[in-house]
């Protein structure tokens, strides 16, 4: 059972319903404090999942090469710039000005994309493990309940299609998990731990890192695990 997905999903409709009712009383100060407490919890998180790598060399591979290809498919502006597009296009949203356009497009940025999330989903379909998705839970609470006090009562629907692709990964994980050793698992989960790290950094501002770009060596590290240690050791 999808655990993490689901509390995952509920915490962002019920923190977007609880932050538009009670919109009047978020200040600037809290939401930049907030803001710090989110970097530092995904360095946390990342770091945790360092534990258990088998092959750090194969680990790295699986980054570089990953990197390099999200980086030819522009996967991070490709994806900035599509929802962007989708929501100028609807015209539910044609009455916001461009301040909380702009706003909206940040939040499906966040919780859609969100590399924690594709992460998590994947983690916890392939080894069970929905740790990842309930600590993104408790921060997305709050993303959601910022954002919709800003923005309006839009923001806790976006939890229907962050429930679709998160249940799509969740059940892809699931798939192929009967085909994976504790070896591939435990480089994947360092492997998505390195590239939360860089998460935390992003949100802390003191690397601007297209994290999006880094999808890829979520599927490499797979392969590149298994060949390393069957070849190599």
């Amino acid at each position: 059972m999808p655990v993490g997905v689901i509390t995952n999903v509920l915490s962002v409709f019920i923190g977007g319903i609880i932050g538009y009712l009670l919109r009047k009383r978020f200040s600037e100060s809290l939401k930049a404090s907030l803001n710090g407490a989110f970097g530092l919890a995904a360095l946390v998180i990342g770091i945790s999942l360092l534990d258990g790598m088998h092959s750090l060399s194969a680990v790295i591979l699986a980054l570089l090469v990953g990197c390099s290809v999200g980086d030819v498919l522009k996967l991070e502006d490709r994806a900035c710039w599509k929802i962007g597009t989708l929501t100028r296009k609807i015209p539910w949203f044609s009455g916001m000005d461009e301040k909380k356009t702009e706003a909206l497009i940040s939040v499906l940025i966040l919780i859609l994309t969100s590399t924690t999330g594709i992460f998590g989903a994947m983690n916890e379909g392939i080894t069970g493990d929905h740790s990842v998705l309930l600590t993104k839970s408790i921060l997305d609470f709050f993303t959601a309940a910022i954002f919709a006090a800003n923005v309006g009562i839009i923001v806790p629907f976006i939890c229907i299609p962050q429930l679709a692709l998160q249940m799509a990964l969740f059940l892809s994980g699931n798939t192929i998990s009967v085909f994976l050793s504790d070896t591939m698992i435990g480089d994947f989960k360092a492997c998505g731990g390195i590239i939360i790290i860089a998460v935390g950094f992003k949100i802390l501002n003191a690397y601007r890192f297209k994290v999006l770009n880094f999808l890829p060596a979520l599927a490499l590290v797979l392969p590149i695990s298994y060949y390393w240690m069957r070849f190599i050791g």
